[in-house]
């Protein structure tokens, strides 16, 4: 879901892998200078008040990550955590994952002491890129794990092809992608 509306304008976009916004062009509120979180986090901007706005984006994606966290046990099948890059979103999700298996709440004190830079929040907003607000979640799904997979080198695609998690069509074209 949009981290700006809460999923109420419909049509939110995976952006460069790893985060979400609307493209009715929500904003957050509550930010120091109403700061847009595409901005932030995938240009690169500085907000005035830098430190504030890394507290309460950290704030916001905590809500989003605790209310989501169905998802992990909804999609935990269909996602394969090999193909993440990212050691922090790895270990995020490896944790969240295994708190729901055991149906245990997720620790805000242990994510909160996780999150430190906006590289942090950016590996944390890839989690959140499942809009289940959507009729075709899905799809939302489905395309997350194709722009994970796309990242994925030659080595990487050839073993994913020997283990069967992905076709020889699937194959041809991360091999092209990359060419």
């Amino acid at each position: 879901m949009c981290i700006g509306c809460g999923g109420k304008n419909r049509g939110t976009s995976l952006v460069n892998n790893f985060s979400v916004w609307c493209k009715k062009g929500c904003r957050i509120g509550d930010i120091p200078g109403n700061t847009d979180v595409i901005n932030v986090v995938n240009r690169g901007g500085t907000p005035t008040d830098g430190k504030e706005y890394l507290e309460k984006t950290r704030s916001l994606l905590l809500g989003t990550l605790f209310y989501e966290q169905k998802l992990f046990v909804k999609y935990s099948s269909k996602i394969d955590i090999t193909l993440f890059e990212n050691p922090l979103h790895k270990k995020i999700y490896s944790y969240i994952k295994d708190c729901s298996e055991k149906g245990e709440k997720v620790s805000n004190s242990y994510l909160l002491s996780t999150f430190d830079t906006k590289e942090d929040i950016n590996a944390v907003s890839g989690i959140l890129a499942l809009d289940l607000q959507s009729d075709d979640s899905d799809k939302a799904v489905n395309d997350y794990i194709n722009q994970i997979k796309e990242k994925a080198g030659p080595e990487r695609a050839m073993e994913l092809l020997q283990e069967g998690k992905i076709t020889l069509e699937e194959f041809n074209k991360m091999i092209n992608n990359k060419g």
